[in-house]
């Protein structure tokens, strides 16, 4: 198993005659940088819009970046191309968040699974399709539904399938875009606890992107939280989860349901709307909505600093905020 290392990755969108032919640039993805080796779960959160979706996408080179690098096997993904980009696609696979619409509704079960085998010529076909029934069997679900079409499943039995399909290759990266958000929360349990299974059994490293905060915390070993295209916090979950440092992150996690009737007097509500993209504030994007921001924030962009052994956080106050 091999480790995906990301470095100073940037996505732009737009540009001349882009984004309603004004030469308007959306930065989606600016300067992202994380690690994440085999065995282990990496969360990636925060609202809609924030980049995170963008950041799997090209991290796994199915969307173009700007800039950066993104090793992989002592190879930039970036700079690909050909068969060594087509080998690349067998390491690092996806599920998608809508179960229906990312399978072929023309394909069985059987061949959705088979499908990345067939392109990668994977064994002979009866070997293909013995793999077919093990992956079948090994997602909960048997070989006898190998024959059925993605309408006949429900929506858990069809993100089973999504998985199993990217599990086909022996992936050593998985990516998950909101692979649960579209489930009722009985069937994310099961999904939740499938994905552990196969990890602990495969070794695989997952990227888990979500804006569930309360699914993240069950699944990662360390989160990434991102605020209009920047990371504005990282750490171990349970330090995250328990000692938020960043203005963001706090109002993140106090908006996570609770049973504790006393809660939401604590709960810490953000005013105003996310900036866009298109027309970034100065200095901390995240000023027009943090009830901590001074003079300074509005004038000079945080970095992203380390705080302590495996914790960054880009606030000019953290320390002030954490200590209050």
């Amino acid at each position: 198993m091999s480790k995906l290392s990301v470095s100073n990755l940037s996505v732009e969108f737009g540009g001349r005659g882009g984004l309603f032919s004004e030469g308007r640039v959306v930065k989606a993805v600016q300067d992202v940088s994380f690690d994440l080796d085999p065995g282990r779960t990496l969360g990636l959160v925060g609202e809609s819009g924030c980049g995170k979706s963008t950041t799997g996408l090209a991290a796994m080179r199915l969307i173009e970046a700007k800039s950066g690098t993104v090793m992989f096997d002592d190879m930039d993904i970036l700079k690909l191309k050909g068969a060594n980009l087509r080998l690349l696609r067998s390491k690092i696979q996806i599920v998608f968040q809508d179960p229906f619409s990312s399978l072929n509704p023309r394909l069985t079960a059987a061949e959705i699974i088979s499908e990345p085998l067939d392109i990668l010529n994977v064994g002979t076909r009866a070997e293909r399709r013995v793999r077919v029934d093990e992956l079948l069997t090994q997602v909960g679900l048997s070989p006898e539904h190998g024959g059925l079409f993605p309408h006949q499943f429900s929506g858990g039995q069809r993100q089973r399938l999504g998985i199993a399909r990217a599990l086909a290759p022996d992936p050593d990266i998985l990516v998950c875009d909101e692979a649960v958000s579209a489930l009722d929360v009985a069937i994310q349990a099961q999904v939740l606890n499938l994905l552990a299974r196969l990890q602990k059994a495969r070794g695989f490293g997952m990227l888990f992107i979500s804006h569930d905060l309360s699914v993240v915390r069950h699944v990662s070993d360390e989160v990434i939280v991102m605020y209009l295209g920047r990371i504005v916090e990282r750490a171990p979950a349970q330090n995250l989860f328990d000692a938020p440092l960043h203005p963001y992150t706090l109002a993140l996690i106090s908006a996570i349901p609770s049973r504790d009737l006393d809660r939401p007097s604590s709960r810490m509500r953000l005013e105003g709307d996310v900036p866009s993209p298109v027309n970034l504030p100065s200095g901390c994007a995240f000023h027009t909505r943090c009830p901590f921001a001074k003079d300074h924030c509005k004038q000079e962009r945080p970095e992203l600093r380390d705080v302590s052994a495996g914790r960054q956080v880009a606030c000019h106050y953290a320390e002030e905020i954490r200590d209050a």
